[in-house]
């Protein structure tokens, strides 16, 4: 039993409860993902030096609300004895979401090299803010400003793709 996780998380539990509901927006569905999430920490095994406790456990907060948004996204079907699922998106949705990954993905890299990569390892590789600094050489307050750099060009490019 991994102690400081659980410390973490009895410490935090009104918060994790508070963080999945504003991202399920049912207070059943999130109390049952916090049940789950109480399961999953008891049932790991000590982990060698997790740098950042509270960090871990909200990262396993927010994989227990995405698999379940993935889950919610699927219907069952039944096929002779066989229960399969199926991505309910249509595909002008899937199509319209790949569309706005691309342009994305194509802003970024208009980007200057130092704003792509505190954007990449921060969004993408999900390293902290003081982490990408130190990394980086740089305050917080330039990793900040240069996430808000691309955050607003990517949105500028997405809306200018929608005229």
């Amino acid at each position: 039993m991994n102690s400081v996780l659980l410390q973490v998380y009895s410490e935090q539990q009104q918060a994790l409860l508070g963080f999945m509901l504003k991202r399920v927006q049912e207070i059943q569905i999130a109390e049952d993902l916090l049940h789950d999430l109480f399961i999953k920490l008891q049932s790991l095994e000590q982990q060698a030096d997790i740098k950042y406790p509270k960090a871990y456990v909200y990262r396993m907060a927010n994989n227990l609300v995405i698999d379940h948004q993935r889950r919610a996204n699927r219907a069952p079907v039944v096929t002779g004895d066989c229960v399969e699922e199926l991505d309910v998106r249509s595909p002008e949705q899937t199509l319209a979401y790949q569309e706005q990954l691309n342009i994305v993905a194509n802003a970024l890299t208009e980007l200057p090299k130092k704003t792509q990569d505190v954007f990449n390892m921060q969004r993408i590789q999900e390293v902290e803010k003081k982490d990408v600094a130190e990394k980086m050489g740089i305050s917080v307050n330039m990793v900040e400003k240069h996430l808000r750099r691309a955050v607003q060009y990517c949105r500028e490019q997405l809306i200018k793709s929608e005229r």
